[in-house]
Parts: C-alpha cells; structure tokens; sequence
C-alpha cells in the first residue's frame, strides 16, 4: 500500500458544513499508508490547515478569474495535463461535483465518482426559477454545451457512488445509471451524544441550521411559527448559520419583525465544530425543512443524524431514507406548507413526557446503529482497494 495514492479533486472547501465535513471526517479514517493528495479550486485557510494536520498534501487547481463557463474547457485541458504527470497505475481519482467528475474519468480508468445529487443548477428548475433573467440566460448556454460532460462522467465511472437510497432515485432518473455503492453521511458518537436536559426550565427550544437557500426551508419555518406560538407562546427557535450572508439575513429578520416573532426566534451564528454538540444538546427538538421541490433538497442531511446523536428528535420533511424512523425518532412533515410544519410541531409539543423521552433514547439508538464515519471510511477504503487491484 505504501505508494498507493488517492487523489481527490472537489471544486470547493469554504463552508464549515455539507462535503467540506463530510470529505474531512472521511479522510480522517482512511489508512495511515494510503497517500491522499486533495486538489480544489478554492480553499479556506481553515480548510487547508485541517487537511494538512492530516498528512494531507491539499494542491491547488488551474482556475480563470473570470469567465469560468465560458473558460471551462480550457480549465478542463490544463488541469488534465498538469494532473496526467500524477496518475499512475497506483493512483486511484475520487472526484464529486462537476466539472472534475468529468477531469477524473478521463484522467483515469480507476475512478470513483462520488454524486452527492445531481448538479442543481442544470437540473433543479425549482432552483433555476428563483434566478434573475440574466443568469438564467448564461444558465441555459451552460447547460446546452456541458450537460453532455456531466452524464458522460457519471455514466463511465469506474464506480459510482452516492449517500443514500433515496439520492440514487434522482441520479436513476437523471442519469439512467445505479450507482455501485452507499457512502452515507456518518457521525462521531464520541462527540456527539446525549445529556440531561434542564428540568427547571420553562420554555421548549426548536432548532433549526440554515444556509440561506431555499433548499434549508427557513423562510417556511419562520412563517409556521405565526400559528405554533398562538398556542405555546413559550416557544424559543435557535437558528444555526453554516455560512454568512447578511444580505439574506436580513431579509429574514425583516420578515421576524413583521410577524412580530422577535421574541422567539434567535439566530445564534455560525456554531464551531467544538461547540457544536452544545448546540444540539441544548434543544428539545430538532426540526429539518430541505425542500422536497428541489433536486436532492431534502434527500441527506448532516444536521439530522448529529441532532439524533445527541438524543434530540427530529421533525423532518419527507425524504432522507431512513435518516429518522417515523414516529420513533421524530416525525416526518408530509405537508410541506406553513400549516403542515405548525401542525407538526404542535403534535411534538402536545407528546407526553414519556413519549418525548422513548424519541430522544430511540433516536440515540437508530444513529449508533446505522451512521457512523468509521464504517464510510472503511467502505469507501474498500472501493479503493478494488480499483486498485483491477485492471492490474
């Protein structure tokens, strides 16, 4: 194993959350004598420390300052030259979004293409329909010249991975092809567990994480409160940030004054990774609203198995594939409307005690059985080890 290497090409790591987290928890656990060389277009400082207390070498990739669908195939062509003098028969490419999905399958016949959903911006027309009139025109240039580049890479991956059932149906669909193998969102039990809630207190907290989109459902949540509060006034919402964006940020607060819910909703920031298990222990429950209109809106969720972790039931709308178990651990919101999300919340809050308690213990319980970073390391391990050994 000693000159095996794993390259990694992502286009991204600046959020603090999604696959930012979800590569390094992975990366973390694989074998000390796999070589793993992360290539990116852009990267946090916070991002490149992590990755090289790990031993991790992080290299940059070729990207225009300008113009960068205009500019693609170029960007393509130079990276795949600079690239072509690192991969031998020893190396296996583990890429994700496009367009390195596509650097990586012509760069290699030993790829594993990793499709967390399929690209929102070509095939999520919820999404696409919220756009200004001058982005959807240089949208749709971008989608006719390089839809072709995404299925092919997709198609003619050696592997094909995704993080659940349920995102597989999106990528069958879209893309006529299964994928191989489940490498699923995971979660360290270590970190992340339950503790005594404070009997003394006399309001209920709801938790919610949001990143600005539509795909998170804030603006939904806000708007359900109006009829929660008319019956629990005590009611607190703490709302996470993932990332800072004042310019949406205020748009929602302007909405909390005019429903005049200053009082119950607070957004707490973006949480550290350290203080992030204070944060979930500190809720009654959590509530998860990925929009199920988009594409891959509403199909993993990170927050979700974390929140569980810690012994906090989830109310979760309708996807996920087993990410909660309906009644057990939380409750699926089959309306997806302002009063489908109050009529759930208002189900939570009328449980028994009892009824609380038996979610929060079976929520603990589902999330050490099924999620686990130990076990996503080890498979995707075991992927690169069969590709390792093919073709040789």
């Amino acid at each position: 194993m000693k000159n095996r290497k794993l390259l990694i090409l992502h286009t991204e790591c600046v959020s603090l959350r999604g696959g930012e987290k979800y590569l390094y928890e992975t990366i973390k656990r694989l074998p000390k004598q796999l070589r793993v060389v992360l290539c990116l277009e852009t990267v946090s400082l916070y991002w490149s420390r992590r990755f090289r207390e790990l031993g991790v070498t992080v290299a940059p990739l070729w990207k225009p300052r300008f113009g960068y669908w205009f500019f693609l195939p170029i960007t393509i062509l130079i990276n795949y030259f600079c690239l072509l003098r690192v991969v031998d028969d020893h190396t296996v490419v583990l890429t994700t979004n496009f367009p390195l999905n596509f650097l990586g399958v012509i760069l290699s016949k030993k790829s594993l293409v990793f499709c967390f959903e399929p690209l929102s911006i070509f095939y999520d027309q919820v999404r696409f329909n919220t756009m200004s009139f001058r982005a959807k025109f240089f949208l749709n240039i971008a989608r006719t010249c390089y839809q072709w580049f995404d299925a092919y890479a997709i198609r003619h991956a050696t592997l094909l991975a995704t993080l659940n059932a349920h995102v597989a149906q999106y990528i069958i669909n879209r893309y006529k092809r299964a994928p191989d193998l489940y490498l699923p969102n995971g979660v360290d039990h270590q970190i992340f567990f339950p503790t005594k809630k404070r009997s003394s207190r006399n309001h209920f907290i709801l938790l919610h994480s949001t990143d600005y989109t539509m795909l998170k459902g804030t603006e939904l949540l806000i708007r359900s409160l109006r009829r929660v509060v008319q019956r629990y006034p005590n009611i607190e919402v703490h709302i996470s940030e993932s990332i800072n964006n004042s310019i949406e940020k205020e748009k929602y607060l302007s909405l909390i004054s005019s429903l005049h819910l200053k009082k119950v909703v607070r957004f707490v920031g973006i949480i550290s990774e350290d203080q992030l298990p204070s944060f979930y222990q500190s809720g009654d429950v959590f509530c998860y609203l990925g929009s199920p209109y988009c594409g891959g809106g509403s199909t993993a969720s990170l927050s979700v198995i974390e929140a569980q972790a810690c012994g906090v039931p989830v109310l979760r709308s309708f996807g996920g594939n087993g990410e909660i178990v309906n009644t057990k651990t939380g409750y699926y919101i089959h309306d997806y409307s302002e009063s489908g999300v109050a009529k759930t919340i208002v189900r939570f809050l009328q449980l028994p005690i009892s009824k609380k308690r038996s979610l929060s213990k079976m929520a603990r319980q589902h999330t050490v059985k099924l999620f686990s970073w130990d076990k996503t390391a080890m498979a995707l391990n075991n992927a690169a080890q069969k590709l390792f050994y093919a073709q040789q």
